[in-house]
């Protein structure tokens, strides 16, 4: 299946500022938790690696000098027993505290793990003939067991060279002592006429002895310590703003792919392809600036934004009731926050606008939408409320009851005729309330509300369903807040065409041609 970059994008927009939300809080308790993480420092020393060859003959024989380490030798050294031994044996010798010293011996510890933290590190810089430079980091609570540490891990890695070459010497020393001790058992059982020539030969394997032994004194590893460590002055860690800002992109860059993908494979109705399958008409609302409504709705419509939105309602609403009998449109969202009371308001001020007069009805129970857009109060009212000019609002929550009972309600709509010729109802979602089926069979058509991103195709669908299952007339579909700019030019705001055919067709002018030339 294609990638659908549009609709990835869609998803990447809608989730970035909570994912990015999610990101800063992360962020946020990686830097606290930072801050209070105990401090480290890190001390550095040096050893050179160099050839075994002086280029002196003298002094090439009378010293033993180790071989050139190969690869990898020093690492294996450093986290073998008898050299983290050595290290601690060194550290106890070294002028720390009783809180260092207790310090040093754990992070020796984890270091001897081989999945633990590693409080010693070994950095090398050689050439093609493994000669260069050998740097120790240690890193300790306090700068003088930083730098204690890193003398003590380059003292006994010197050693530990050291120890290659004297080792050679060792054994080839323990190999004559062992011919020295055989000749001996020999001499003790030969007459006299052969002891001459074994006794000349037991004073050459003395000498040879001597000679080792001298050797094993003049032994040298082929690293060299450049200078002891510095004491370091600052922490290496924490480090609060780079440990922070590392949470946050690692937080982005993990969430923000996976809600995308959750996303895309709940088909979520997130553009307006999305409702072209559902061959109902469709118009779109795009999202006003917070500004633009936060006066209420009387000065929002005075915003050339909002008429033109506003009259492509109206036109869609002509097209498929033209009248002249009293006209009930039932509004209601998919979901709670899909904007059903805004569309309701808009229609209603549109239809006023163009002169007809309209009632409005608030009948959701739990909360009094209309009153907040038009700024007006109705909560104690027991009959209508002008609230603009040909436009009445009234909440009445109970109204559903009425349509079960059919000659108050033909009372009820009879009384509204002789006053008005639109009512609009706004309803709150059908899944939520199921008494607002009953509207909707009362209404002469009903406009079903959605938001990008609120609810799933498989949501919608099951909405139609309920609907139809009511006999209800489906007008429409609405979308709010939508990408109005997804849709070309002739497409936008309102298909005024399909309005009127009760289908999808696109329609050949754009919605403000299309209400000069209405009735």
């Amino acid at each position: 299946m294609p990638l659908d970059l549009r609709r990835i994008s869609h998803s990447v927009r809608r989730f970035l500022i909570p994912v990015g939300i999610v990101a800063a809080t992360v962020a946020g308790v990686t830097l606290l938790s930072s801050r209070r993480a105990p401090e480290v420092y890190q001390a550095t020393s040096s050893m050179v690696a160099a050839r075994s060859d002086t280029g002196n003959t003298v002094i090439n024989n009378a010293l033993v000098t180790a071989p050139t380490l190969p690869t990898g030798a020093l690492q294996e050294a450093l986290g073998s027993p008898e050299v983290l031994r050595d290290i601690q044996n060194r550290l106890n010798a070294a002028p720390l505290g009783q809180a260092e010293q207790l310090d040093l011996r754990r992070r020796l510890l984890r270091n001897a793990q081989p999945d633990g933290p590693r409080s010693l590190k070994l950095v090398s810089r050689l050439d093609e003939q493994r000669t260069g430079v050998y740097e120790v980091l240690a890193r300790a609570a306090t700068p003088a067991a930083a730098r204690a540490f890193a003398d003590a891990t380059v003292t006994a890695l010197m050693a530990w060279d050291t120890q290659r070459a004297t080792d050679s010497v060792t054994r080839a020393r323990e190999s004559v002592e062992r011919r020295i001790s055989a000749l001996d058992t020999r001499l003790n059982g030969t007459n006299q006429s052969g002891r001459a020539d074994q006794l000349d030969l037991r004073a050459q394997l003395v000498r040879d002895r001597e000679q080792l032994r001298v050797l094993e004194q003049a032994a040298v590893g082929s690293l060299t310590r450049v200078g002891t460590a510095q004491l370091p002055t600052e922490p290496v860690s924490p480090t609060p703003m780079r440990d922070a800002l590392v949470a946050g992109l690692l937080s982005v860059m993990l969430l923000l792919p996976v809600v995308v993908v959750l996303d895309l494979s709940r088909r979520r109705v997130n553009l307006i392809e999305d409702l072209d399958a559902l061959d109902l008409p469709l118009t779109v609302l795009p999202r006003f600036k917070r500004t633009v409504l936060g006066g209420g709705l009387g000065p929002a419509l005075r915003h050339a934004q909002v008429q033109q939105q506003a009259a492509s309602l109206r036109v869609g609403v002509w097209a498929q009731l033209p009248g002249p009998q009293l006209r009930v449109v039932a509004v209601s969202g998919l979901r709670r926050g899909d904007g059903a009371s805004t569309v309701a308001a808009l229609l209603a001020a549109a239809l006023a606008e163009w002169g007809s007069r309209v009632l409005l009805i608030d009948t959701d129970p739990l909360g009094a939408g209309q009153a907040g857009l038009w700024r007006a109060r109705t909560e104690a009212a027991t009959h209508p409320v002008a609230v603009a000019p040909r436009v009445d609002l009234w909440r009445q929550p109970s109204l559903p009851r009425l349509s079960v009972e059919p000659r108050k309600l033909e009372a009820l709509q009879a009384e509204w005729a002789q006053q008005y010729e639109f009512v609009i109802l706004d309803c709150p979602p059908a899944g939520e309330i199921a008494d607002t089926l009953l509207l909707m069979a009362r209404a002469s058509g009903v406009l079903l509300v959605t938001a990008p991103g609120t609810a799933s195709q498989d949501n919608l669908l099951r909405a139609l369903e309920q609907v139809r299952l009511v006999a209800a007339r489906v007008m429409g579909v609405v979308m709010n807040r939508g990408p109005v700019s997804a849709r070309p030019a002739a497409r936008r705001g309102v298909d005024v065409a399909a309005w009127a055919a009760g289908d999808a067709a696109t329609p050949e002018v754009a919605p403000t041609e299309a209400l000069s030339r209405l009735p």
